[in-house]
Order: structure tokens, then sequence, then C-alpha cells
């Protein structure tokens, strides 16, 4: 802990009207800075003995409040002058304390104490956001992008989000789900190994591959950081085995590392038809087994002069520090913040309508190494799936109101599989052509407008049961029958009935076409068999149909020209990485010949200042000799005035 003097400003936007508050009059805060936000708190008196307090009624109502505090040291700056330390955030938790005064007549409320609790922006409203959504044929960018509102500032660089995927569902209002968007965020972010962060500086955040990458890191003098203390996490001891349950094209495939204790492993669970999708996984895995290096626990002196930031790049001054400790030259990368402020008086007219005051500072940082590829994140509540929604199986063969269905195949993957439309979000979506939930003896695909319950996974759809008799299957319930309908309508079916009559069995197999009808029928003590034109049906209309051909061509053509955008999308993603890989060597190799000649120039810079500072101390040693011979001649000279 540390005394220091700091200029502070703390603005309160309510409505279209902001409040400031002078950083004499904030009497506490404290600042928990994050990769990925930030949580802070203040407190300041505002005093209504000359003023009227005009925050009160707007502090109190039910209005959203941004806040944004300014941090800045006030002694001994370098120049050009650093940037202040600026959070800004939304209020999440306030309240005022009133004190009146008994011996004042009237007992007038003549000082009031506010306090605020205050996040930045995402993790307040993304927090309270539980969309439920379909999106068919999107990116994940599409949907992100339909989460943002106002206060929210984010920029994309994940090369993930832009894969078109045929079905991405948020499930986060069904029941149960306690996940919010936040959350959902997160546990996308951790499971496909990105990254996510906020900068302190721009108040905006990132998605993207990897950690941004600073040229020049600033130094830490011990004069200012004190005391450190080296964490070494806990070294990862198993591989991966990764196994496809697919029984066309089982696979098992061990990703291992140097420090794994045989027999040791995490088995991850897939069942994938391709082994693109299954080498898409692995590659995931083997991207997420890595082991952490260690990290330094900083406790400061002294109120950094120099502007400092989760993300800011820091090196050990390699001419102030030992060359003996563990940390010393290595470049880290600054993840944590923590400042807690108390002003050394408290009393409401100290340094009141000031621009600083003096606090006691309690100061931490936690660093990591610049390489390190660990993501912090928040703690998260990962969402549950499925979510169950309706929906309708759609066929274009035939009448409207025939039972009849269409299957389509997909190319790459020879999957069959429905189109089936889901009502509540007006989409239509590719379900599985499976049996569902009868064995393989049985072929009754789904037929047009059958009502079926979906199992809507983040990213697939799968027929959980059906949930509507078929028209005309049901029978009257004194039958006690069993009835199996086939065909298309009542005029083109086929119809198997087992049914009680006087309480004896009876069993029947009856074909309609039109008119033409045709009876099989087993009863006591007899057989029947019957044919016969039955007038009282319609005639059929022979007619050959050509739709389930012309729509069948239709979705492959639909298809083909998805799969080409894909492969299009694909070769464009596999060119940018590349790209990508090229350029991030490049800027390594430039980072590292300018952290050299940064450490060059440094050491030179020190070599001179030292050669100064012995300059200046040699001169004021010479000024010191001349002003005691002053002093002595001063003396002398008056001696002698005295003797005349």
């Amino acid at each position: 802990m540390f005394q220091d003097a700091l200029k502070l400003t703390l603005d309160l936007t309510i409505g279209n009207k902001t409040f400031k508050i002078p950083g004499g009059n904030v009497k506490n805060f404290h600042v928990d800075l994050y990769p990925y936000g930030f949580d802070a708190r203040a407190d300041f008196w505002v005093s209504l003995d000359r003023d009227v307090d005009l925050l009160f009624y707007a502090f109190t109502g039910q209005d959203r409040i941004d806040a944004r505090l300014s941090i800045q040291a006030v002694h001994n700056l370098p120049t050009p002058v650093p940037d202040p330390l600026i959070v800004k955030g939304l209020v999440t938790r306030k309240s005022v304390r009133e004190v009146d005064f008994e011996e004042v007549e009237g007992q007038p409320v003549l000082v009031r104490r506010y306090e605020i609790h205050f996040r930045d922006a995402a993790r307040v409203l993304w927090r309270q956001h539980f969309p439920t959504a379909l999106y068919v044929n999107a990116k994940m960018t599409e949907v992100i992008e339909a989460q943002i509102v106002e206060g929210i500032s984010l920029d994309m660089e994940w090369d993930a989000l832009d894969a078109i995927c045929p079905v991405i569902c948020l499930g986060l209002g069904a029941s149960g789900n306690g996940a919010s968007f936040y959350d959902f965020l997160m546990w996308l972010v951790r499971g496909q190994n990105g990254v996510f962060a906020y900068d302190t500086k721009e108040h905006a955040y990132t998605l993207s591959n990897a950690k941004s990458r600073q040229r020049f890191p600033q130094t830490l003098r011990p004069a200012e950081s004190g005391n450190y203390h080296v964490f070494l996490p806990e070294i990862c001891r198993h591989d991966v085995n990764v196994m496809n349950a697919f029984s066309e094209s089982p696979r098992s495939e061990e990703i291992s590392q140097d420090q794994s204790v045989q027999g040791l492993r995490q088995d991850v669970l897939v069942r994938h038809r391709t082994a693109e999708d299954f080498d898409t996984r692995k590659a995931l895995e083997q991207e997420k087994l890595f082991q952490r290096e260690h990290e330094v626990n900083i406790s400061f002196t002294e109120f950094p002069r120099k502007t400092l930031r989760p993300g800011s790049l820091v090196v050990f001054s390699p001419d102030e520090w030992s060359k003996k400790i563990v940390i010393y030259g290595q470049s880290f990368r600054m993840y944590e913040i923590h400042i807690t402020a108390e002003a050394k008086n408290q009393e409401a007219n100290h340094d009141r309508d000031a621009e600083y005051t003096t606090y006691q500072v309690e100061m931490t940082a936690n660093l990591e190494q610049k390489d390190n590829s660990w993501v912090h994140l928040p703690p998260f509540e990962p969402p549950r799936y499925p979510i169950f929604a309706e929906g309708k199986i759609v066929s274009e063969v035939g009448e409207d109101n025939d039972k009849s269905y269409m299957i389509y195949t997909d190319d790459d993957t020879s999957q069959d599989f429905y189109t089936v439309n889901v009502p509540v979000w007006n989409k239509k979506v590719k379900v599985p052509f499976v049996p569902d939930l009868v064995s393989g003896h049985f072929y009754f695909p789904d037929f047009k407008h059958s009502r079926v319950l979906l199992a809507l996974h983040y990213d697939r759809v799968e027929i959980s049961r059906f949930l509507d008799w078929g028209e005309g299957v049901r029978l009257p319930m004194d039958t006690q029958g069993n009835h199996v309908l086939f065909g298309h309508n009542a005029t083109s079916e086929t119809s198997m009935r087992h049914t009680f009559i006087d309480g004896k069995p009876v069993f029947s197999t009856r074909r309609v076409f039109g008119q033409d009808t045709e009876l099989i029928q087993m009863e006591e003590s007899a057989i029947i068999l019957q044919t016969k034109e039955d007038e009282s049906l319609e005639a059929a209309d022979e007619t050959f149909n050509v739709t389930p051909k012309v729509a069948l061509t239709r979705a492959q053509l639909t298809m083909k020209n998805q799969e080409a955008v894909g492969e299009v999308t694909a070769d464009f993603q596999a060119t940018k990485a590349g790209v990508n890989a090229a350029l991030g060597g490049a800027i390594g190799n430039a980072e590292a010949e300018l952290e050299a000649m940064d450490t060059d120039i440094s050491g030179k810079v020190n070599e001179v200042s030292t050669m100064i500072e012995a300059a200046m101390e040699k001169l004021s040693e010479k000024v010191g000799i001349l002003k005691g011979k002053a002093e002595s001649i001063k003396t002398e000279l008056k001696q002698k005035i005295g003797s005349l």
C-alpha cells in the first residue's frame, strides 16, 4: 500500500444530462480490470449548503446511468503526459445516504453520500439478454450482430464466425436454461478456442483468432512495481483421444503431448459422417491442448507514471532488475489490474470540488507470458441443449391434402433428409431422414403436414416424436381397434384394421383407388374376398405427376449452389489463413528486431541518464563549495567593516 495524490473525474450521464463529480469529492473507489471487461465502484459526497443537489432526482429514478471514471497521477509525470486510465460502463447498483443536522434549525439535509457500482456494457446488457432464435444457412457473425444493442461496440476478426452453418439455434429463453447470451458467447469462445477481449482505451470488444500483438513493451522499474510473486500453473498430464462413433466410419485418433502420464487421457466422443468433419474437430482439440506458462503477480509502490491496461506489454527494466531473477529479460502481457483507493481525509468538505486529493492506494497486477495462448474468460453457465419446438413436414409432391412425402439427398455426405417448417420462426430446416422411433423393419416416412416435435441443438435439428394421428387413422374407442393406413388420400389408399365386433376380433384389408375397391376380411367362421366399383366414391384421375422429379431437381440445384458458395468460402478462408500466418511470422520477426533495438536504445538512454546524473551531482558539489566560499568572504568583509 502507498500514499499518492490522484486526479479523478467522475461523470454520470442520466438521460441526456451529464453530471460531473470533481475528484476531491470522490472519497473511495475500486477498479478491477480484466481482459474481458471490468468491475468498478465509487462513492462521493454532494454538499447542499451552497448549491442545489440536481443529481438526486435523476439518480433515484429508473433511467439508465452511464458512468465514466478517469484516474491519473498528479506528480512527477513524464513528458508528454500519458493519457489517464478511463473506465466507462453502466451502473448496476446504486445507493444514497442523507445526513441531516439536528442542531440546525429545521434539521435540513446538508450532505448526501452517493455510491455506485458499474461494469462494462456487454456484461451488464447481455447478461439480461435471453434470445431464442433459429437461423438457417447463416454465419455466426450475423447471429451476433443481431444481438448488438446501443452501448456495445464489437469488432469480429475471428475466421470461424464466417463459416456458413446449416442451422444455428439460440435456445436461451427455454425453460430450465439459466445461460444468458453473454454466457453463450463465452461458451462459444471457450469451446471453439477463440479470443474475447475488451479494449479499455477504446471501450470496445473484439472476437478474434488470437490475442492482440503490441510492438513496444513498457518498462517496469523496481521503484514503482515493488514485490512480485511468480505463479506456476498446474501442468496438463493427459493426452486427448478423439473418437468417431459413426458406425459406418468408426475412427479413433490420439493427440499426445510431452508432459503426459501414460494411461491418462480425455476422450472426446463425436459422431461425424465425413472424414473432413472429424479432421476439423481433431485439429480444434489439438489447438486446445497446450501447457500454460508461468504468471507473475506484482504489487505497486506508487501509481504508475505510464498508463497500464489489460493487454499492455511490459518488461522488467534490464538495467535495474537483477539478472538472477526468473522474470529477467522476459516480455509479459498484463491481463488483470486491481486498484483500491481510500481518501486520506473522508470528510465531505475536505478538498471539496478540488481536482485531486490524497489517497491510500493498494494496486496489484497479474501478468502472463507474452506468447501464452490461454484465454482468460469470466465464469459462465453453459447453455442447455436441446430445446423443443413444433414443426410440420414439408413435401412438394401431390396435392396439399395428400399424405405424400419427399426425401432429399446431400451429395457430399449421401445423407437423406426431410425439410421441416418451424412455424414459430417461419424457417425451413433440414432434418435427417432416419427411422426415428421405429426399427429398420418398418418404412413409414413422415408425410406432408405431419406435426412433429423437434429437438433443436446448437448446430443441428432432430425429430423427437410425432404429435398427431393422421387424418382417418384414429378409430372409435368402442371398436378397441388398431389401424394402419397407407396412401395419399381417401380416393387412393390401403387400410389394415383389427377391430372387435360384438367382442369378436375382425381383421380386414381394404384397397381404394377412385371407385375401384378390394376387400379381404377375416371374421368368425368366414373369410370375405370382395372387389367392386363403389359409385359413392369419386373417380380417380389417371395422371402422371412430375412434381416429385421437378421438386427434387430444384432442391438438388439449390444444394449444389450452396455447396459451391461454401467451397469458395473455404478456399478464401484457407488463403486468408495462409496470408495471416505469413503476416504473423513477419510481424513476429519485426517485433523481435524492434524489441532488440528498444533494449539497446533503453540501455544507451540509461547510460546517458547515469552520466547526466553524475555530472549534476558534481555540479551540485561545486555549487556547494562556491556557496561556502561566498559565505566565508561575506563574514570576513563584515568583520573588517565592523573594525573600522
